[in-house]
């Protein structure tokens, strides 16, 4: 199955073009690498698929769906997301009050003050589920500034998605 298909993606910058007629398509479960010297358009090509920058010419599809166009929060909605270099957790929490955080921000009621505390009750498991998939269950009490660097990019990263 497709997850992402960019066909014939430019993006100019007056008369720059930072990227030029790109194509390619990703799998799910697919890794692909971008590569490149410093200037290539790598960060204008990421910021086209998830919407920060308007493309030129070209379409983007994810899951079969055109996103071209479709605004950053649209796409967050579909399941699209991203990771920067700099890590971007609260490091004084805890692994599981980051995680709690990370999914509390995806539920409908989020901006709903009052709630009765067992309405987060699914927030819970789901966050149980999501550390148990990262390998960082066992962790959940530590704060998250005493997580080895590649732990916490793992957990940048699997709460993004």
């Amino acid at each position: 199955m497709e997850a992402l298909r960019v066909e014939e993606l430019s993006k100019q910058f007056g008369g720059l073009r930072a990227v030029n007629d790109v194509s390619f398509s990703v799998q799910v479960g697919e890794r692909l690498a971008i590569i490149g010297p410093n200037g290539a358009g790598k960060t204008t090509l990421f910021n086209l698929i998830n919407g920060q920058l308007s493309a030129s010419a070209g379409r983007i599809f994810f899951f079969g769906q055109d996103v071209t166009g479709v605004p950053t929060h649209y796409r967050a909605q579909l399941g699209q997301a991203r990771a920067f270099q700099i890590i971007s957790l609260f490091l004084n929490l805890t692994v599981l009050d980051n995680t709690l955080l990370a999914l509390h921000g995806t539920k409908p009621y989020r901006f709903q003050m009052f709630r009765q505390i067992n309405a987060y009750a699914d927030v819970l498991d789901k966050a149980q589920e999501t550390l148990e998939r990262l390998g960082l269950w066992e962790k959940k009490d530590e704060l998250v500034k005493n997580l080895g660097y590649g732990e916490q990019r793992r957990m940048e990263i699997g709460l993004s998605v």
